[in-house]
């Protein structure tokens, strides 16, 4: 499947596509055919500050107390904790071909809400655990 990828602005109605001339240019070397076009607003990703709180006050208390690697620990919070996104697959025609549900295995890709959220999950397990996550706010 060829993919291309680029960003834009929008300004009173209008979309200014960036490195226009090199989207053309790819264009260009595709075979003629349909092509789907998906226009999505940026969300803010994570901030920084939330990336290191959840590793100095999330992260690392979990694998002081489970004994875990903290790369470990990440991986298994990301499995358990990250929503699955659903895909459908489908041929030229429309007909489905497959479902899955295909797990999100980054949280880089989280605004700060949806990272908030995992925070709050991750908080509510710990918490099971007799774990105090979150409050490492000085070693972030």
């Amino acid at each position: 499947m060829q993919e291309y990828v680029c960003t834009g602005h929008v300004t009173d109605g209008t979309l200014t596509i960036a490195h226009r001339q090199k989207l053309i240019k790819t264009l260009q070397r595709w075979k003629d055919g349909e092509v789907v076009i998906t226009i999505e607003r940026v969300h803010a990703t994570r901030s920084l500050e939330q990336n290191a709180l959840y590793f100095a006050g999330y992260v690392k208390p979990l694998a002081d107390h489970t004994g875990y690697d903290p790369r470990w620990i990440h991986a298994y919070l990301k499995k358990r904790f990250l929503p699955a996104k659903h895909l459908v697959i489908q041929d030229r025609h429309g007909v489905v071909v497959t479902e899955e549900d295909v797990a999100a295995l980054t949280t880089t890709q989280l605004n700060k809400n949806e990272f908030s959220e995992y925070l709050q999950a991750i908080e509510g397990w710990a918490a099971e655990l007799g774990v105090v996550v979150g409050s490492n706010r000085e070693a972030a």
